[in-house]
């Protein structure tokens, strides 16, 4: 049986959640991730999570899958807008077979 405690985490997942932290604790002090070309955006998110849940592996982790279907649903978007709708279907089931992509968002 799997249990919270049992999941590990990815160096990237660890220094979003540290970070998360940072923010609440001392905000923003950088436009940019723990390098120069890295975004704060999941970060951001990560630390309106925190706040409002409390830091968990879990709750780092619900702002990936977020994340990752605001970006499906915003290609599909596109597509359909586009009239590319078989595209846009084929996309969103190629994607729907990849339970990784959506629960795994590392």
């Amino acid at each position: 049986m799997c249990t919270i405690s049992h999941i590990g985490l990815h160096g990237d997942e660890a220094w979003f959640g540290l970070k998360a932290n940072e923010y609440l604790q001392t905000g923003i002090d950088q436009p940019y991730g723990m390098n120069y070309y890295t975004g704060i955006l999941q970060t951001m998110v990560n630390a309106f999570v925190f706040k409002l849940n409390g830091p968990g592996i879990v709750e780092m982790r619900i702002s990936g899958v977020i994340m990752n279907m605001i970006s499906l649903v915003m290609i599909a978007w596109f597509l359909i807008r586009r009239t590319e709708y078989k595209i846009a279907v084929v996309f969103m089931l190629l994607m729907a077979q990849s339970g990784l992509y959506l629960i795994y968002p590392k």
